[in-house]
């Protein structure tokens, strides 16, 4: 008899007849529409009866009541940078028992990696766009992400895939009851930190968790810093040496307090805001943070 299951799970799961019928009976339907037949099941015959089988099945397939994904939830998994080159894919679709946490589903996608699940300590996990616990439930329609370490919304903090435009977020933040401006501008250097060329850099970002992430940390610098204002922008994409890839503009009414705001919000960025660097060699690459 045939074993397969339907929708095919990563891992064997548990039996459950009504999946086996389900399948047998996808198999047979594709390959003789006019015949509906379970092969060995008892009682299949040709006719009403079939029909009526076949009738009972599909109620299954949309009941989740008594269908076959009856105990069992389907979860989108994404996957960045480093993750996605090596798994060769950038999303999932899995189908786990209820009661599965985070660290079920990270075992399924990688566990038969080479590598991949030695990094679950240094992993961190989206669900749903939000920052969650490793060991967090999950729910039949979740979208969890894998974030391997970051190398590094509001109209206020953007990611954009054009030349950042620092004086145009100097003016931005500029007003009348600010005495100073503190600009902080990451530009691509001819060199990786081994001191080996780079070509060029190439950024990656989970965007919408991004944003929210650069958002909060204004939020922060808003509450620690009242009165001041801050803008943020990341690029994304290819850039070329001596290109800026983030700045940072933070206006307050004095000095000191400008300088420690920025510095605050490039520190955070590097902690916290999913965006990972690759450093483009003439012989090869590498994801900065992941160190090979």
């Amino acid at each position: 008899m045939d074993s397969r299951r339907f929708p095919p799970p990563r891992r064997q799961l548990p039996k459950q007849p009504a999946w086996r019928e389900v399948a047998l009976y996808k198999r047979s339907f594709a390959n003789d529409a006019s015949t509906v037949c379970w092969g060995d099941t008892p009682g299949c015959q040709a006719g009403s009866e079939s029909i009526w089988l076949a009738s009972s099945v599909l109620s299954a397939l949309t009941d989740p009541g008594t269908g076959p994904h009856t105990g069992y939830m389907r979860i989108q998994v994404r996957y960045f940078a480093y993750f996605r080159e090596q798994l060769g894919r950038s999303h999932d679709e899995v189908d786990l028992p209820d009661g599965s946490d985070v660290a079920d589903l990270w075992q399924r996608c990688v566990g038969d990696h080479p590598r991949l699940p030695q990094l679950w300590g240094s992993t961190a996990v989206a669900i749903n766009g939000e920052y969650a616990g490793r060991e967090a439930p999950l729910h039949d329609g979740d979208e969890v992400a894998f974030l391997p370490p970051v190398s590094g919304g509001a109209p206020r903090c953007r990611l954009v895939d054009r030349r950042i435009d620092v004086a145009a977020l100097e003016a931005e933040v500029g007003a009348a009851r600010h005495g100073a401006i503190a600009l902080f501008i990451g530009v691509v250097r001819e060199t990786s930190p081994t001191g080996k060329p780079v070509q060029y850099l190439e950024y990656e970002a989970f965007d919408r968790m991004a944003v929210s992430e650069m958002d909060a940390i204004a939020l922060q610098i808003d509450e620690r810093w009242p009165g001041c204002s801050v803008a943020i922008e990341h690029r994304v994409g290819r850039l070329e040496i001596g290109e800026a890839s983030v700045a940072i503009a933070v206006a307050t009414p004095h000095r000191g307090a400008a300088f420690e705001a920025c510095r605050f919000a490039i520190d955070r960025l590097k902690e916290t805001v999913p965006i990972w660097k690759k450093e483009i060699f003439a012989d090869g690459s590498q994801w900065v943070g992941m160190g090979a």
